[in-house]
């Protein structure tokens, strides 16, 4: 690593590669950084570029949230900062009121909404490029605001852990580092940052706990950040403790798609592990896609509740799109059809419904094994069972050849009119969307995620329309 003439550039630079050698994470990985253009990115992507690490690509997110010629000046900014740390950047924008539109319909905040169409367009984007790794700037400050709004929510252990600093394939390199730290290797640098003019906005729970809540502990109790960081790390080895014991007693899948586990043994759980069982289950439906998914990918403490008291009585609870239900001496729990919306369906499929040489309708859709090159398909082995065929939801994206595309705006280069977006199928499975059938709308086609072309096989999956 070349020194730097400011001091806190290489001691910056050097916490960073200590960090990575600690959580024992190889820096030479294909990657990206979600980059917002604010101080904690632009110092993480200047920092793992300085280090070798990748290669990178930059992605960020417009959520067309802020006025436009705020968000204008910030992609001209974000631009010019990835130009200079030479590292690719990748632009995802969305539909000015899309973000406030799904949070009304959800019952969520416009953070968490925006929250989960970054998440996604961090995902589908990863998928395009290969990423081993997607870093995100989250720093100790971060960390600590989170706990408190989670402490004043309510949250058990899972909650109030704290960040991990590694999650799957998301990393957080900066979670032992401080803004203060950052701000001070932005100046060494010379980079400016982006100023999130929603930040101010006390309307945002985040905000209020940042701008009235920190520094009124601060003053009064000084000593708070080092307590509740504390906390975290015990509850987190609670957390630890307790999933283990929960595994012990998990659902089991059963080879119609559904969970199950034996009813008395559920029922002589103590409520907490009763509690991780449902919720780790019902998380499983929403990771497929079989589910709604909930506000901070959280289950409800009152739905579990609820869940809870109407398996005792006997009694089948139904909601966000899953059913539980005793069924002889087992708990059961499978995806429903309680979806939002007079237009929308969900259908499930596995691969024994298709069968080896047979095929299945799902609705209007038609799927069935063929072989190349009788016809168009998605070659076996690149895709996997269960198959969800469904309506699009917002913040849906495909990966193309061309790069992840967002279906919605697939459906305006078509020009088909938002009532009858709900009527085009999309087929889903755990890797995201695999086909959008668009061939029976006007202007429209169907459009198929893209796949590695070296896959040798000759078995295809068909995908199509009735009379198509």
């Amino acid at each position: 690593m070349a020194m730097g003439k400011d001091p806190k550039v290489d001691d910056f630079e050097n916490r960073i590669a200590m960090w990575f050698k600690r959580m024992g994470i190889e820096l030479e990985v294909p990657a990206l950084v979600a980059f917002s253009g604010g101080p904690d990115s632009t110092a993480l992507l200047a920092a793992l570029a300085a280090l070798g690490a990748g290669p990178l690509r930059a992605v960020y997110v417009d959520h067309g949230i802020r006025p436009r010629p705020e968000r204008e000046a910030e992609v001209r900014l974000v631009a010019a900062n990835a130009g200079r740390l030479a590292v690719p950047l990748e632009v995802r924008a969305l539909a000015e009121g899309l973000v406030a539109a799904h949070a009304g319909d959800k019952g969520i905040g416009i953070e968490a909404a925006a929250r989960a169409f970054r998440h996604e367009a961090l995902r589908s984007a990863a998928e395009a490029f290969g990423a081993e790794r997607i870093y995100i700037g989250h720093t100790r400050d971060d960390d600590l605001e989170g706990l408190l709004m989670r402490f004043l929510r309510g949250s058990g252990s899972a909650g109030l852990r704290g960040l991990r600093a590694v999650d799957g394939i998301v990393a957080r390199p900066l979670l032992d580092v401080g803004r203060a730290e950052v701000s001070a290797y932005l100046r060494a640098r010379n980079l400016e940052a982006s100023l999130d003019s929603t930040n101010s906005d006390d309307q945002i729970l985040r905000n209020r706990v940042r701008r009235r809540l920190v520094p009124l502990l601060d003053v009064d109790f000084p000593g708070w950040r080092g307590g509740v960081a504390r906390a975290a790390e015990r509850l987190a080895l609670d957390d630890e403790a307790l999933a283990s014991l929960a595994a012990e007693d998990a659902f089991e899948k059963s080879d119609d798609g559904s969970r199950r586990i034996e009813f008395e043994r559920f029922d002589s759980l103590p409520k907490g592990l009763r509690f991780r069982a449902l919720a780790s289950a019902i998380d499983d439906f929403a990771d497929e896609g079989a589910c709604s998914e909930f506000p901070g990918g959280r289950v409800p403490a009152r739905m579990l509740n609820e869940i809870i008291a109407c398996v005792a009585d006997g009694i089948s609870f139904s909601g966000h799109g899953l059913w539980i239900r005793r069924e002889g001496p087992y708990l059961k729990m499978g995806p429903s059809l309680d979806f939002e919306g007079d237009d929308g369906y969900f259908v499930v499929l596995n691969e024994s419904d298709i069968g080896l040489e047979g095929s299945v309708a799902a609705g209007a859709v038609v799927i069935s094994w063929t072989e190349y090159p009788d016809t168009a398909g998605i070659p076996e082995g690149s895709f996997d069972f269960p198959l969800i065929v469904r309506t699009r939801r917002p913040g849906d994206f495909i990966a193309l050849s061309a790069g992840s595309k967002a279906i919605d705006r697939i459906f305006g280069s078509w020009g088909l009119a938002a009532g009858f977006r709900n009527k085009v199928p999309v087929v889903q499975d755990r890797r995201g969307i695999l086909a959008v059938l668009g061939s029976r709308a006007p202007r429209g086609k169907d459009v198929f995620r893209t796949v590695n072309s070296g896959a040798a096989t000759r078995r295809l999956l068909s995908l199509r329309l009735k009379g198509a």
